[in-house]
């Protein structure tokens, strides 16, 4: 972890989730030490989730109530540091253009993997069926019967991860397994697996979402989510080895 200062441009990438692993911890301890700067940056986040939303929602000549929302947004970027107002208004002049710009934005920037979402749902599912007495978890996590049902291939866990959940969960690909475990170094823990028609190479890359820090990566055609409320730098490590011992797995699977 380098000691250099923390700049604008370093929490505007935080922000954004494309800030480096190591440079994503200094921007974290520099939080933790300057509650004012992370009232901003949370703030700044609130605002990304809100513009996200709206460029997610489908394609039609604007409402009232989407134009109040577009308003309420510049507003309160406008209270941002200058050299983010350009970028933000340049974004929010998508939500006017139509279905072509919102096409040009999306080639124009790296595309967040479909089944990024559908291991987000997966947690919240476990999440949902851990408050629900009617609906057991299944604790006993069976690699061999699930290679041999699924072809899904599980990295190698660390050895204190506490299985707490077991499902497996239709997707856009297949048959997915979703897990949840119970760990030290990250606490509540979920890990999403599914084989995929793609097996174009992803190596760890770690973005934010509602739900906590989601770490995602491929190697052929096996994909993997690692999802926590830890810090994303904690987050990106455990990645990391998991995606190491992936490769080996999948390499002799």
């Amino acid at each position: 972890m380098t000691n250099d200062p923390i700049t604008d441009l370093d929490l505007q990438a935080y922000v954004d989730g494309r800030l480096g692993v190591d440079r994503c911890g200094a921007v974290e301890e520099h939080l933790a030490a300057h509650p004012e700067a992370a009232a901003h940056v949370m703030a700044d986040m609130a605002s990304a989730r809100a513009l996200r939303a709206l460029l997610d929602a489908p394609l039609s000549p604007a409402s009232p109530r989407v134009l109040q929302r577009v308003d309420a947004l510049a507003v309160g970027l406008s209270r941002g540091r200058k050299f983010r107002r350009a970028g933000v208004a340049a974004s929010l002049a998508v939500v006017f253009l139509g279905g072509w710009a919102v096409g040009q934005l999306a080639s124009a920037s790296p595309m967040i993997p479909d089944f990024v979402d559908e291991a987000v749902m997966s947690r919240r599912t476990a999440l949902l069926r851990a408050r629900m007495d009617s609906q057991p978890e299944v604790v006993r996590l069976d690699r061999a019967e699930i290679s041999a049902a699924t072809r899904i291939v599980l990295p190698i866990l660390p050895s204190d991860w506490r299985v707490t959940d077991v499902q497996v969960f239709p997707s856009d690909e297949g048959p997915s397994v979703g897990m949840a475990f119970q760990s030290r170094e990250l606490g509540r823990v979920s890990l999403f697996a599914v084989r995929t028609r793609d097996s174009s190479q992803i190596s760890p890359t770690t973005i934010r979402r509602d739900e906590g820090v989601v770490a995602y990566w491929r190697h052929g055609d096996m994909a993997y989510a690692l999802m926590a409320s830890a810090g994303q730098a904690k987050v990106a490590k455990v990645a990391r080895r998991l995606a190491a011992s992936t490769t080996s797995a999948s390499d002799h699977s």
